[in-house]
């Protein structure tokens, strides 16, 4: 099963990747800094990540309202009161080391 996809500066250059609505157990997706164009919605698609944490779409061509209903469905992005969030989350489950 699938958790961290980083596909960030790889010079990608292709519409949104809809396949990824397949990766249910994705917790860490990073498409930044690629050339991924065009709409990040579509009717067919919801993209049910209930265990996504952290989602980088930045500097691509996406054009377009990113659909609240994604997050809706992204439950542990919004989880505020969650001891699984945030910086401590990452650090806990990937070793993440934060230097200033």
């Amino acid at each position: 099963m699938l958790e961290v996809l980083n596909l960030g500066n790889n010079k990608m250059n292709d519409p949104f990747p809809f396949w990824l609505e397949s990766l249910t157990e994705l917790q860490i997706l990073i498409l930044r800094a690629n050339g991924f164009y065009g709409p990040i919605w579509d009717p067919c698609i919801n993209f049910s990540f209930f265990k996504l944490h952290v989602i980088d779409l930045s500097h691509n061509n996406f054009f377009g309202k990113l659909p609240s209903g994604y997050f809706q469905n992204w439950s542990a992005i919004l989880d505020k009161n969650s001891s699984q969030s945030g910086i401590d989350w990452l650090v806990r489950n990937f070793g993440v080391n934060i230097r200033r």
